[in-house]
């Protein structure tokens, strides 16, 4: 840890060039600070001890560093049965580190009462209100609706881009 002044700071601006901040100090000099993404998450988690905000502050910003967090986390929930929540870390993993054909195939092997949603459904559903699916996923999730015959449902979401 350091600091990057020895100086109050007592004026800061975006930079959004570089991704940073531009700070004043009382002496007037003008100091540029941009994070380390790389390294944050990974600081947060082993340094500070922190796995809650390690992982809030990945989803957060989309952030590198807490692949193996929200892959524990996953199996954790997958383990408890907690099959929805399980299903929206994956589909909210930080850099899309759980949006694979592991986890789709994992999610289609739970056994689900009748009358529930599928832990693959809630995925999917997940991802299409934060964006678009990636070519596996629109190719799953295409299998799935016109398996339940919903051919309606795939026209709408070519036509939102999804």
């Amino acid at each position: 840890r350091s600091r990057i002044s020895p100086d109050p700071i007592f004026l800061t601006s975006e930079a959004d060039s570089v991704g940073g901040f531009y700070a004043i100090n009382r002496r007037g000099q003008v100091l540029l600070a941009t994070v380390n993404e790389q390294s944050m998450v990974p600081f947060i988690s082993q340094s500070l001890n922190n796995l809650d905000l390690a992982l809030a502050i990945a989803k957060r910003g989309n952030l590198p560093g807490a692949e193996a967090l929200v892959g524990q986390n996953f199996e954790r929930l997958f383990g408890l049965g907690q099959y929805k929540e399980a299903a929206v870390a994956a589909a909210e993993s930080p850099m899309g580190a759980l949006r694979t054909k592991e986890t789709i195939e994992k999610l289609k092997g739970v056994q689900v009462p009748a009358g529930q949603t599928s832990p693959l459904l809630q995925y999917f559903g997940t991802l299409l209100t934060k964006g678009k699916l990636n070519p596996l996923e629109s190719l799953e999730l295409g299998r799935l609706v016109l398996s339940q015959n919903k051919k309606q449902l795939l026209e709408n979401w070519m036509n939102e881009d999804k």
